[in-house]
């Protein structure tokens, strides 16, 4: 998953959000267990469409999004998920921290 602002990559793992730079090296990293909040698309979409790639070529390509509220912090991610596989796991991974009793807010696409 590619971070469109720092051209930065976002990982989600269950345990962690992390962006890594282009040299794999991990700038930040927040804890799932620290966070009080994590606000995220009513749904994620791949850019692996006809329609995606029209707006690439515009430069408004769709975006996902995910927010966190950490120990006082706030973080924003805004990144592209490059395949369905991706979008299955991250949604497997909300529905674990769901799961697990995280507060998970949804913010639909009207609210963008």
């Amino acid at each position: 998953m590619q971070n469109l602002i720092d051209q930065q990559r976002i990982e989600i793992t269950p345990d962690a959000i992390l962006t890594i730079d282009h040299n794999n090296v991990v700038l930040q990293k927040i804890k799932v267990l620290e966070v009080e909040e994590i606000t995220i698309d009513e749904n994620y979409a791949p850019e692996d469409s006809a329609g995606a790639v029209w707006r690439m070529i515009q430069k408004k390509p769709r975006t996902n999004r995910l927010a966190v509220s950490s120990q006082g912090k706030e973080y924003d991610f805004q990144f592209l998920i490059d395949s369905h596989y991706m979008a299955v796991q991250i949604a497997k991974i909300i529905s674990g921290w769901k799961d697990e009793g995280y507060q998970i807010l949804t913010r639909s696409e009207e609210s963008v």
